[in-house]
């Protein structure tokens, strides 16, 4: 809220389009990565999409977007924000007080969910441009030097939480702060200082904010006690085991689809707080099996093919980091591990390209 008063929204999408370029897809382009840029600092999906919708919507329109197509970039790119480090949704201050990390170890595991969800949203958006036939769109906007050197203290908004995580402030504090130098450095220039006024009304709108992420924990609370107390949980977990047979890729196919279902009807808090006691425990009971195998394939030299140098180390490390115990341990094991079958696939993809010509 103290973002959207200082004028942050309008600054991120004027840094969009100076970063995009004026392509047919510029104008999607350009909302998709303010929709980043914001998110990064707002955390919220719905604050993120309103604050970029009244600004963009006549953009992507006069690009030759339809509505279901403006609606669709607006909402993918503002969902986004909730996942998009180091603000983060409230999901991630729940995580790191009911796993007992550190909040600063979410914000870097999400760096990697965050890159590949925007440019999947890129991707689809060049291919729906050539669907559409939108067209290249001359809109007065300011350079990139120009915004820098103008409103260059809206970057330390991206940067402070961060600052004040590295330096061993608790979760709590270290938002606080930012919340005070997002308020100091808008003082520096005149149009974007927040006087009493404008001060008063930030703050009201982010407590209307909360309320109701209070009330959805409250009542997923209730929630997740009913699933630990009577047992549930474990067998939910049971199922999605036995309906994975086992193996990782078949089980995070059920445990997504066991999400989606959730998400349906649940905030995203409220779908954290339900998949702790159900889903967590089937993914976890699959992990140390792919342990072992990243392991044997890195010692062994062999996955899909033969494997290089680094393919080997990426198994070995991974492998390990997935039999220890650990969420960060798993995620980033998890993540090798994925990183050399994805080189594996493409190496063997080439072969038989080079082979059949």
């Amino acid at each position: 809220a103290i973002l959207d008063y200082t004028g942050a929204g309008k600054f991120y999408v004027d840094l969009a389009f100076a970063l995009t370029g004026r392509r047919p897809t510029g104008a999607a382009r350009t909302v998709t990565v303010a929709s980043f840029l914001l998110g990064t600092v707002s955390g919220s999906g719905v604050a993120t999409t309103v604050t970029l919708g009244s600004i963009t919507y006549p953009m992507l329109k006069k690009a030759g977007h339809d509505r279901e197509s403006s609606g669709a970039i607006l909402s993918a790119g503002g969902i986004g924000a909730v996942i998009s480090p180091p603000v983060l949704g409230p999901a991630a201050f729940l995580m790191a007080e009911i796993l007992g990390i550190s909040y600063l170890d979410i914000v870097v595991m999400a760096m990697m969910p965050t890159i590949l969800y925007y440019l999947g949203i890129l991707l689809t958006i060049e291919v729906d441009a050539r669907r559409l036939g939108a067209r290249e769109i001359a809109l007065d906007a300011p350079g990139f030097w120009w915004l820098t050197k103008r409103y260059w203290y809206q970057y330390t908004s991206l940067f402070a939480i961060i600052v004040f995580l590295v330096a061993g402030f608790s979760t709590i504090t270290a938002v606080f702060w930012s919340i005070v130098v997002a308020i100091l450095v808008s003082y520096i220039r005149r149009e974007t200082s927040l006087g009493p006024r404008k001060l008063v009304n930030a703050l009201a709108a982010g407590t209307k904010q909360v309320l109701p992420v209070g009330a959805t924990t409250a009542v997923a609370g209730i929630a997740v006690g009913i699933l630990l107390q009577t047992g549930l949980g474990l067998k939910i977990s049971s199922l999605i085991l036995a309906l994975g047979f086992g193996n990782l890729i078949a089980t995070l196919v059920v445990s997504g689809i066991v999400l989606w279902v959730l998400g349906l009807s649940l905030p995203i808090t409220a779908t954290y707080l339900v998949a702790v006691p159900t889903v967590v425990p089937a993914l976890a009971s699959v992990s140390a099996a792919v342990g072992i195998i990243a392991l044997v394939a890195g010692v062994g030299g062999y996955l899909l093919r033969p494997t290089n140098l680094v393919e080997r180390i990426f198994l070995v490390v991974g492998g390990v980091l997935l039999v220890a115990p650990g969420l960060v341990a798993d995620v980033t094991g998890l993540s090798l591990f994925g990183l050399a079958a994805a080189s594996q696939l493409v190496r063997r993809a080439r072969a038989t390209a080079v082979s059949a010509a």
